[in-house]
């Protein structure tokens, strides 16, 4: 009887020893299990700040090289191409071209001088004459007075004040044409309708399509 308690209380020390050391383990689990995660977590940060280091950097790269390229708002011909040799050089402001867009009325600028300013007004008819256009067959235009600027501009140039007015040609007008092309830059003579029978004539600067944009790196 002796030897069998003895026995059972060996057991029963062991079986302690036993789950002492299972909670050892556990212990030991969990805080490796915690420094594991800490340390993971920690990583994590610090990847996800150099992810935003990294995805700042690429929008700034992106941008960049996105200036490399110019785009235009519009469709059209382009004309007075300015850059024609690669690896060139285009400074901010600089004009690098102009479109001609083929989807809207054709719009022409006149200087009108100071002392006919008071005349001139918006709605007034318009007869136009291209001069690049020779012989009986040559196409007399007709069109609209749209805007007149409101304050004065500056000739670079010349030096002389004017004002700016703005003239959109018919809608027949293309059919007035009999096939001849109307491009930027051809001069224009406009009679603009001052009265019942006293037309006012001003010499155009050179024809501009309507929308006509100067293109400029940014």
């Amino acid at each position: 009887m002796a030897k069998l308690t003895g026995s059972y209380n060996s057991l029963l020390a062991s079986r302690a020893g036993a789950e002492a050391k299972k909670i050892e383990l556990e212990i030991g689990l969990a805080k490796l299990t915690s420094a594991r995660r800490e340390d993971a977590i920690t990583q994590l940060r610090d990847l996800a700040s150099r992810e935003l280091d990294l995805t700042a950097h690429l929008q700034a790269l992106t941008k960049k090289i996105g200036r490399l390229t110019i785009r235009a708002p519009i469709s059209g011909i382009v004309y007075g191409l300015a850059v024609t040799r690669a690896h060139s050089v285009i400074r901010a402001a600089d004009t690098v071209l102009s479109i001609v867009p083929q989807d809207r009325p054709l719009l022409i600028t006149v200087h009108v001088a100071p002392v006919n300013v008071e005349e001139v007004s918006a709605g007034q008819l318009v007869r136009l004459h291209f001069s690049a256009f020779t012989g009986r067959t040559a196409p007399e235009l007709t069109g609209r007075l749209r805007d007149l600027s409101a304050d004065a501009f500056k000739d670079d140039r010349t030096g002389q004040s004017y004002y700016r007015a703005e003239i959109v040609l018919s809608p027949d007008a293309t059919a007035e044409l009999n096939g001849k092309a109307i491009l930027p830059g051809m001069p224009v003579q406009a009679f603009i309708q001052t009265g019942e029978h006293t037309p006012l004539a001003y010499l155009l600067k050179p024809l501009r399509e309507y929308f006509d944009q100067a293109m400029h790196d940014s």
